[in-house]
């Protein structure tokens, strides 16, 4: 994995080894642990990628470009290719893409990317739709052979864009669901992710803080995936500390482990300007 970028976390389910890249020594995570601050690069380094090596990656995009041809979209395409993930989530890619033309849309706009892709995104599509920039969303991209292994694919079947997934089967019919979620932050404006959710818990009359029902709904999603036998990697930007929150808990409880600091056995840094001594 490479060095945790900003909101990156990932949780696999342990059912043995469905991690990808944990042949490296736990080394390759360098900086200083200053009490409870890492300064410095966490996790594994980036190495030319190995054969046979499932390269899975995790990004808060913090929005795609309305319009194709801006530089962020291209600075986004050259990270990926770079590196050549596999499989790589993103979280808010703040657009409604119901109002988009149909090139502009995420198949479209990226298909000329890789020789082969399989997209699964999903946004809130409970409103009417106003305008291209909607915030929130999550995308899931499946490469070139991953892409041939994806078999099936999802969302939050409420349409608050909340997660999505894809599920993908080996040779040996073991099954992979890869799920990318956002879990909204606290209230803090009127067109936020958390408005938008609790706008709709409250048309159907779900009297309950859109934090506490993503995690009812997640976890009772993902019970059921692995019921189907299914092994689970969730990529989150939670909005809460990973080490000791409910949302940590909730999925430490349902046999998840926290992947890059279990590997690595350190604190791990702050994911968020907003938080100088702990990981989110």
């Amino acid at each position: 994995m490479p060095a945790v970028p900003q909101g990156l976390l990932a949780m696999v389910n342990d059912h043995g080894d469905a991690s990808s890249e944990t042949s490296r020594d736990s080394e390759d995570s360098r900086g200083l642990q200053q009490g409870d601050l890492y300064v410095g690069k966490f996790g594994d380094c980036m190495y030319v990628k190995q054969e046979n090596t499932l390269r899975i990656g995790f990004q808060n995009a913090g929005g795609f470009p309305t319009q194709l041809g801006k530089l962020k979209e291209d600075a986004i395409r050259q990270g990926l290719v770079r590196w050549e993930f596999d499989v790589f989530g993103m979280v808010e890619t703040n657009l409604d893409w119901r109002v988009l033309k149909e090139q502009e849309k995420l198949p479209a706009r990226t298909k000329e990317w890789w020789e082969h892709q399989h997209v699964s995104w999903s946004h809130n599509r409970t409103g009417t739709p106003r305008q291209p920039r909607q915030y929130g969303g999550t995308a899931l991209f499946s490469v070139n052979k991953a892409a041939h292994r994806a078999v099936e694919k999802g969302y939050d079947s409420t349409n608050l864009g909340r997660w999505t997934w894809t599920r993908y089967k080996r040779k040996s019919h073991q099954t992979l669901r890869v799920i990318t979620a956002y879990r909204p932050n606290p209230p803090q404006g009127p067109f936020t992710v958390y408005a938008q959710q609790n706008a709709f818990l409250h048309s159907i009359n779900r009297e309950i803080c859109p934090c506490q029902a993503f995690l009812v709904d997640l976890l009772h999603k993902i019970k059921q995936f692995m019921e189907m036998g299914d092994h689970i990697i969730l990529l989150i930007d939670g909005n809460s500390n990973m080490k000791d929150s409910d949302l940590s808990k909730a999925l430490t409880n349902i046999s998840l482990k926290e992947a890059i600091l279990n590997k690595h056995r350190l604190q791990g840094p702050a994911t968020h300007k907003r938080n100088s001594m702990n990981s989110d």
